[in-house]
């Protein structure tokens, strides 16, 4: 049986990572250990997770903050065992069967499909639309940044995650990190498959609210978590489904071939000489690296990102950093 390690990034946010850890819990099959590390004061996370009471999640506490994904994903990636690993933000959720239905694709990096709430209705979340927004990766070097966030549902083979390295921080690419790293993992051609089974959840209703992002409460993810652990997969999908009307996919035309192609050539320039668009466009405009991940960071936590945070400290001995 393959063994998946769950990395999950968190950042206040505590009833929301409860969701997603019953999620996780949920999981058929069931052999996987769990990572869950964060920066800052973190007794709601770990009492969070403490609720729980599986053996199988651990929690750390990073000696300092990140603000961003990269740091806990590389913690996470370098404590990774087994065959597979999962980049899991801490307001994503699972359906039961999602591991099982992506472990089914023979692929170094495989996409699960997806359904995102937008809005609430009546304490409810409403599903719109799904994702990945599409299904090849020269998709990076088009005009949306989000088409294959989040990392949520990626499965990833383990020593391919690990031959492509750390996350590198905002402030050192041209891209968000998760794009930066999804680049670099594409250039080492391996197999990238896509899943057409909806086996993911995505929440964007805490954009809703007044409060500053992620001091909301996330009644909608508990919402979701009850359905997922009353129903069987099938029935949440059918649920969804009839809401989405099919979902919304990647679509083709004649009137989209010039910026397909334009979206192949840079491709080929990566993937044959590591040149990179965004980075060529970001010194000829005199931009600023991390630039797109400092202005998220103050719009959802009031706080700019860090200079230069670390690694090495955790690095040195994680299990001094063990909350649970």
């Amino acid at each position: 049986m393959a063994q998946v390690t769950f990395v999950v990034a968190t950042y206040r946010r505590a009833d929301a990572l409860r969701s997603t850890l019953r999620s996780v819990c949920g999981q058929t099959p069931g052999d996987w250990p769990a990572r869950g590390g964060g920066g800052g004061r973190g007794d709601a996370r770990a009492e969070a997770v403490r609720s729980l009471t599986d053996p199988r999640i651990r929690y750390y506490n990073l000696p300092e903050r990140f603000g961003e994904q990269s740091g806990p994903n590389s913690a996470g990636l370098h404590m990774a065992k087994g065959d597979h690993v999962v980049f899991l933000n801490h307001d994503d959720l699972l359906l039961p069967d999602h591991l099982a239905r992506m472990l089914e694709h023979d692929a170094d990096v495989c996409f699960g499909r997806f359904a995102t709430a937008t809005r609430i209705e009546k304490g409810e979340p409403v599903f719109t639309e799904t994702g990945p927004r599409a299904t090849h990766l020269s998709a990076l070097f088009g005009s949306s940044p989000w088409a294959f966030d989040p990392s949520s549902f990626w499965l990833v083979r383990t020593a391919y995650a690990k031959a492509v390295g750390p996350w590198r921080r905002a402030a050192e690419v041209w891209r968000p990190p998760l794009r930066d790293w999804l680049l670099r993992a594409w250039r080492l051609r391996g197999r990238f498959r896509f899943s057409g089974t909806i086996t993911g959840l995505r929440f964007l209703t805490h954009a809703l609210r007044q409060e500053a992002l992620y001091d909301a409460g996330a009644p909608e993810h508990a919402v979701m978590a009850d359905r997922l652990e009353r129903e069987t997969p099938d029935e949440t999908r059918a649920f969804l489904e009839a809401r989405i009307g099919g979902g919304a996919g990647a679509r083709s035309g004649w009137w989209r071939a010039p910026a397909l192609l334009r979206r192949r050539f840079w491709a080929a320039l990566w993937l044959g000489f590591g040149v990179d668009r965004a980075a060529l466009g970001g010194r000829l405009a005199g931009g600023r690296k991390g630039a797109l991940l400092e202005t998220l960071s103050r719009q959802r936590t009031g706080a700019p990102l860090p200079a230069a945070p670390s690694l090495d400290r955790f690095l040195g001995d994680p299990e001094a950093h063990r909350v649970l």
